[in-house]
């Protein structure tokens, strides 16, 4: 595994306001963020979006479960949990691509539906039909 890989999966893992910059220390200023809500580009927008993240969601824990790799590409598997108005808890994989010693590219892929969705009550009847 990379320095800069570790480095970037411990600043997750230990994610909080203060420690923002040590997860930006790691990443490309053409930094690229996708997941099924987000697409951000460049390491100043990512920061905003985190921060803003880190305010609304309380006591966020990232546990890496399993990395793997092919050369400069990392698969995370990974457990998310937090509160946003109540206790949530949900499995996710990143990619993640390094190239000169920083992430460049970060797509996280998790179910917004029976993760999200689920959890609004007009949308919750459909996707628990829809996820049986």
């Amino acid at each position: 595994m990379s320095d800069v890989i570790g480095k970037y999966i411990k600043a997750y893992e230990n994610i909080n306001i203060s420690s923002l910059n040590k997860l930006l220390s790691c990443i490309d200023e053409n930094f690229l963020f996708l997941d099924p809500f987000n697409k951000i580009k460049g390491k100043n927008k990512f920061e905003n979006m985190f921060q803003k993240f880190l305010q609304e969601i309380k006591d966020p824990e990232f546990k890496t479960l399993n990395i793997t790799n092919d050369k400069s590409t990392y698969f995370v598997k990974w457990n998310f949990t937090g509160i946003y108005k109540k206790r949530f808890s949900f499995d996710g994989m990143s990619e993640i691509i390094v190239k000169n010693n920083l992430v460049i590219r970060h797509i996280d892929y998790w179910d917004s539906g029976r993760n999200f969705y689920c959890n609004i009550p007009l949308l919750k009847y459909i996707f628990k039909k829809i996820h049986k």
